[in-house]
């Protein structure tokens, strides 16, 4: 916008200097020393308004910030995931966006991967805990979907791979 209105302010520059030519004034200082400044203003503000928004835009720091607050928890289930499904290797100049994609993947791939070991208990046990320290419904749901994950998690490690001997508890809560 400020690119614009810089070279709007060229144009009236330019054209008053050009009019008053015309009508016999000498105003060749607009044209000769104000335009071009505002010139070089409006090419710099408006390359500025392309560039920014394809090098970092807005979406571009929420995808990495994104990637950086999933590194926890793909650094957990990677190794779950693994066992099951191969990932397609990223290079190191990969975009962050498509980085993010991969790393949610593979976070999706391990709890699927984990959903044998999901115990309703240990989710509905931290769920009432959760409620019962004021937390609100959805807090307290993320509270025990990371709680039954993190018991799934301990659970398959030392089952050794093998799947829970109770049937009922296969069902994945997320799927109800």
């Amino acid at each position: 916008m400020l690119g614009g209105l810089l070279d709007l302010g060229y144009l009236v520059a330019k054209w008053t200097a050009l009019g008053a030519r015309w009508s016999g004034r000498d105003w060749d200082a607009l044209s000769t020393d104000a335009a071009p400044p505002l010139a070089s203003g409006a090419a710099l503000m408006v390359a500025t308004g392309f560039i920014v928004p394809l090098v970092g835009g807005s979406a571009t720091w929420r995808d990495f910030s994104q990637y950086r607050r999933l590194h926890p928890l793909w650094k957990a289930l990677r190794g779950f995931a693994a066992s099951s499904v191969r990932t397609v290797p990223l290079t190191w100049w990969s975009p962050v966006g498509i980085r993010l994609i991969h790393r949610e993947s593979v976070i999706d791939d391990g709890i699927l991967a984990l959903a044998r070991w999901f115990d309703p208990a240990v989710r509905g046990a931290a769920y009432e805990a959760a409620r019962g320290q004021g937390m609100s419904e959805a807090r307290a749901a993320v509270v025990a979907d990371a709680a039954m994950l993190a018991a799934a998690c301990g659970r398959r490690t030392t089952d050794g791979g093998g799947p829970l001997r109770d049937p009922s508890r296969r069902a994945c809560p997320a799927s109800r």
